[in-house]
């Protein structure tokens, strides 16, 4: 019986060329976009800073946050307020750290979880910011700037990336399918979860969606020419160090679920784009991920066509 064919697998050499090239295009890019990053950046800080201010306004300077602060929990300030902690939380950190179990602002309305949440935010408030809390003095109008700006200044940063993230990885996915579709004449379905093999898409259908497979999300799921599946990651890094997670964490601990769940039935890879340690894809490919770059997709339309034969 003849062997499947597979994607290319690449040498330690080859991915230190290719991750170099693609850590030099982003550069690149990013350089040929820091005007429109910096206006994005400008526009969020402003909306923070009014964020800031309506909080600060309402609780007299965090001075009586627990009496004031349900108000801003349900029209939607918990993200000025856990900005305004030390160590800052993410939403999911917060929901078990402050035993609240959620961020929605309508369940707020709740008595008792909004005392539970603004008793965390309360008992973890950055005295180094709001040095009139711990000293019982009037805070003056520089102080209170001050930690305005940098309230602000963190939230910004923190949205600034997390939207350039995002979008970087809808367009990665949309690249990808669209290179299905155009090069490889893939038809785009509506898609559904599923964790068994008789309902994955079939040689030449392209779920045009999320989809989960096996209790996990893929980015691009579509089935190959020859009876089996694909399921793709598309992971944007933006560091060397930042690599490892989007990747070796991420990507990888998928792809080894999904071939756990689906044996040879199932090639699972990841598209990537931006900077990435060559140690680290090297890793990657041993485990079973196989690699491709959203700046050239002509080994992955390889690929797929060779599963037509």
């Amino acid at each position: 019986m003849k062997p499947f064919e597979m994607p290319r697998i690449y040498s330690e050499e080859e991915l230190t060329r290719i991750a170099a090239k693609a850590t030099q295009r982003f550069v690149e890019e990013r350089h040929a976009a820091e005007y429109a990053l910096a206006e994005q950046y400008h526009e969020v800080f402003a909306r923070a800073s009014m964020g800031v201010a309506h909080v600060m306004q309402v609780t007299d300077n965090l001075e009586h946050l627990r009496e004031k602060g349900t108000d801003l929990l349900t029209d939607g300030y918990l993200d000025t307020l856990r900005s305004m902690v030390r160590p800052t939380v993410s939403e999911d950190d917060f929901k078990n750290l402050s035993s609240t179990g959620t961020t929605g602002r309508t369940k707020f309305h709740d008595p008792e979880l909004s005392a539970a949440a603004l008793d965390y935010v309360q008992r973890n408030l950055n005295l180094d910011l709001f040095p009139w809390l711990e000293d019982g003095e009037e805070p003056s109008a520089s102080d209170i700037h001050a930690a305005s700006v940098s309230i602000a200044a963190l939230m910004a940063e923190q949205r600034t990336k997390t939207a350039m993230r995002g979008g970087a990885s809808h367009k990665q996915e949309s690249l990808v399918k669209d290179t299905l579709a155009e090069r490889c004449h893939y038809k785009r379905i509506v898609g559904a979860d599923f964790d068994i093999q008789m309902h994955a898409p079939r040689p030449g259908e392209l779920f045009d969606g999320e989809t989960k497979v096996a209790d996990t999300k893929a980015d691009v799921v579509f089935g190959l020419y020859d009876g089996r599946f694909m399921c793709l990651e598309c992971k944007v890094s933006n560091s060397e160090v930042n690599s490892f997670k989007r990747l070796n964490h991420e990507a990888v601990e998928k792809t080894k679920q999904w071939e756990s769940q689906f044996g040879k039935q199932c090639v699972s890879g990841a598209v990537l784009k931006g900077c990435f340690k060559p140690a680290n894809l090297l890793s990657a490919q041993e485990s079973g991920t196989f690699l491709f770059w959203s700046d050239s997709l002509d080994p992955l339309v390889d690929f797929v066509e060779r599963t037509r034969r």
